[in-house]
């Protein structure tokens, strides 16, 4: 018995969707592929660029103290004066305590800030 023109229909359906089953499976893989491709590019080119470089202060420290000779052990002395050890002895080793103009930040008993 011939197939009705539904059943060619049905057919042709059937095969152009196995068709498409299979090369959506290329696709898929292709699309995966090229992702990763991209990633890996991303990333060489990213760690190709050039970072700009930073200073800490330890080091622009260790600079003026060696290139310009500044004496870190003179200032040192000069901050950690009576008064302000006196000061931090009676109101405690955290705070902010001010004197000649000058504000000193402690944390802990140690300074760590100075503005005027």
């Amino acid at each position: 018995m011939k197939p009705t023109e539904e059943e060619r229909k049905l057919k042709a359906v059937e095969e152009e969707l196995a068709i498409l089953k299979a090369t959506q499976s290329v696709q898929t893989k292709r699309i995966t592929a090229l992702s990763l491709e991209r990633k890996e590019l991303i990333k060489s080119i990213e760690d190709k660029k050039v970072q700009p470089i930073s200073i800490t202060d330890h080091a622009l420290v260790r600079y003026i103290e060696r290139i310009y000779g500044l004496d870190t052990e003179q200032l040192r002395k000069e901050i950690l004066n009576q008064e302000l050890q006196e000061l931090a002895k009676t109101l405690g080793g955290s705070g902010k305590y001010t004197f000649n103009n000058i504000t000193f930040v402690l944390d802990n008993y140690k300074i760590v800030t100075i503005y005027q």
